[in-house]
């Protein structure tokens, strides 16, 4: 199902592979592998590296955009600036959890004496001045300035929560998030997960209240953002195709 998902995001690398001269076409995207050199774009002080992973497998850190942040809108960096740093729920385009229990946590988190951001439709009946609802937004201006994030665990979104050194507390929906959910839970940067299935709004409250207040598990990300920051998930991809020699990497016009 997912192979059929990802047909046609598979097209540009179908373009791609024509142009280098490559037969290859439709490669299943979600379960491809090369056995000559497979990259996990993920970092290694997050994921567990399999100590039985072939020697083409590469472990390369994420691959994060290397360009600034985009700045955060002038109201949105207003409200930033009038108050303690607020928890940020983030589900990215999952839409899984009751809008009722959602609503609900979101009010204790406020009557708990928080400030709140919510991306996204949820939390559409709380009005408070200490809630703010915002659209699309780069991560990487707005979580370094969180208290926590709520988040579904997606890889991207767990790359950037743990970049920014915050705390989490995961909401896996689906797919490879419960993993993360596990991973971040295990390294002491996010509290138990809070599957949606099984999400209530006291206990997610209460875990978004704590890992907010918690000055051990803030400090434990911090630790956790400094190891991903020393990586170059990109160089070191790169460092290992040119490890392949000249005759299988071929020169590319430099970008726009």
């Amino acid at each position: 199902a997912l192979d059929r998902s990802l047909s046609r995001t598979g097209r540009p690398l179908d373009e791609v592979l024509a142009r280098a001269g490559s037969s290859q076409r439709g490669l299943p995207l979600f379960r491809a592998r090369s056995p000559l050199l497979h990259f996990v774009a993920c970092s290694p002080s997050i994921i567990q590296v399999a100590p039985d992973w072939p020697p083409s497998t590469r472990v390369t850190g994420a691959w994060v955009d290397p360009s600034p942040p985009t700045p955060l809108s002038d109201e949105l960096s207003a409200f930033l600036g009038e108050g303690a740093q607020p928890i940020v729920v983030a589900f990215g385009s999952m839409a899984g959890a009751s809008d009722a229990v959602l609503d609900a946590a979101m009010a204790t988190m406020l009557d708990g004496g928080r400030r709140v951001i919510v991306q996204g439709g949820s939390a559409a009946s709380v009005r408070s001045p200490n809630l703010a609802r915002i659209g699309a937004v780069d991560h990487r201006a707005l979580f370094p300035r969180a208290a926590a994030v709520i988040h579904h665990g997606g890889a991207g979104t767990t790359h950037a929560a743990c970049t920014a050194g915050v705390p989490s507390v995961v909401v896996p929906h689906v797919g490879d998030q419960p993993y993360w959910a596990d991973r971040l839970h295990r390294l002491g940067v996010a509290p138990r997960p809070q599957p949606v299935s099984k999400l209530r709004a006291a206990e997610l409250a209460e875990s978004a209240l704590s890992a907010a207040a918690d000055p051990q598990m803030r400090g434990r990300a911090q630790q956790l953002a400094a190891r991903l920051a020393a990586e170059d998930g990109l160089g070191a991809a790169v460092a290992s195709l040119e490890t392949l020699g000249p005759g299988f990497v071929s020169p590319m016009a430099p970008s726009s």
